[in-house]
């Protein structure tokens, strides 16, 4: 769909009186049915979105998707801070016209990790890329890892009339899985904060879940690209992170590495204002902000439609809390080989149907808030 190139033929083909050719083209358009869910058909998924939200594009795929509902937000510190980021998300949501989706706001600080820790690790083991709401004052007008209360006015302005939920995030959390047993997918977008505080404070809470689908651990170890955000979630709040992959959730699915094989193409604003409506105006708004890689987009995309993943492995995972050299990385094994400390089976999505995806996306982004 994005600037693909028509496939040609050295033979010129009359279609119209090639009966041969008839029954080919009813067969692929049967096939084509077939391998396309039709997702208005498909069972109603219940959706906790739990992110460091810096841009909310990954939200557009769940709120246009016929098959989810999004029970409600939640805003962990990670890419900035938390009250900031639940700033940009309500605007959001005044953008696209949507008042019925809670914004509930969770915890400020990580478990135990702090700027000036994270900075100690750099100096004896190298350089983190990105620190999020501990990066630098100099980066940008939006850090300022000292002031965790302090507002810098979003693109979009502040919310005008959206205040954010008086129930706390973890609360919020508890109560939906209770009233919806074995029926609420949680995804973690940023760090796991909020999800494993959850945890510690009610013990039934991973169980009574429809599953964790995450984004984090850099399995492949690579620094400096997009594959370095998977792994900022885990180092941002390794012992987070440690609490939630080894709770008891009947199903954990990792994508990671994957979404930063995934870059977006120049063309995807382009492609998108073929239609109008609020998500592709707000796009627009924000198009030097996308990406440049998939990340949560991909994720959402996944819980929408588990059909556009092509490939993926059971491992064993867990991540490491001892404050040395791989503090924050995550650890794997074979399912039969793990340490057995209360590591959990977890899928590593390794391959996406990429066109499907990006048509996906493009098609959410045109049909959430149509233009009258």
């Amino acid at each position: 769909m994005l600037e693909h190139k028509a496939a040609t033929s050295t033979y010129d083909i009359d279609m119209k009186n090639s009966p041969f050719l008839k029954v080919v083209a009813l067969i692929l358009v049967f096939a084509f049915t077939i391998l396309v869910p039709d997702l208005s058909k498909a069972a109603e998924q219940l959706v906790i979105f739990d992110n460091d939200w810096i841009n909310e594009t990954a939200l557009v795929s769940l709120l246009a998707a016929p098959n989810v509902k999004v029970l409600g937000v939640v805003v962990t510190t990670g890419n900035e801070w938390r009250d900031e980021e639940a700033d940009d998300v309500l605007r959001f949501f005044e953008s696209m016209h949507i008042s019925d989706v809670p914004v509930t706001v969770g915890a400020v600080y990580p478990m135990i990790n702090s700027a000036a820790r994270m900075e100690a690790w750099e100096k004896m083991y190298g350089q983190i890329p990105w620190k999020g709401a501990f990066n630098a004052d100099s980066a940008g007008p939006q850090f300022h890892p000292d002031q965790p209360s302090k507002i810098t006015v979003p693109k979009d302005g502040l919310p005008r009339y959206l205040k954010i939920s008086s129930t706390n995030a973890v609360e919020f959390m508890i109560e939906q899985v209770h009233a919806h047993p074995h029926e609420v997918t949680i995804f973690a977008g940023g760090p796991l904060t909020n999800i494993a505080l959850a945890i510690r404070i009610d013990p039934d809470f991973s169980r009574l879940s429809k599953g964790l689908v995450f984004m984090g651990g850099n399995l492949k170890q690579i620094k400096d690209n997009g594959k370095f955000a998977s792994d900022f979630n885990f180092m941002f709040d390794p012992e987070a992170a440690h609490i939630a992959l080894t709770a008891d959730w009947p199903k954990i699915i990792c994508v990671g590495d994957v979404s930063g094989d995934i870059g977006f193409p120049k063309s995807l604003v382009t492609e998108m204002q073929k239609k109008d409506s609020l998500a592709v105006q707000y796009f627009a708004r924000h198009e030097s902000e996308i990406g440049p890689w998939a990340w949560e987009d991909l994720a959402a995309a996944i819980i929408v439609d588990p059909t556009l993943v092509t490939d993926a492995t059971d491992l064993t995972m867990d991540v490491d809390i001892d404050h040395g050299m791989n503090y924050g990385r995550a650890r794997v094994w074979p399912l039969s080989r793990g340490p057995k400390l209360g590591d959990r089976p977890v899928t590593v999505v390794s391959k996406v149907d990429t066109a499907r995806f990006f048509s996906n996306y493009v098609q959410a982004a045109q049909s959430l808030g149509i233009r009258q």
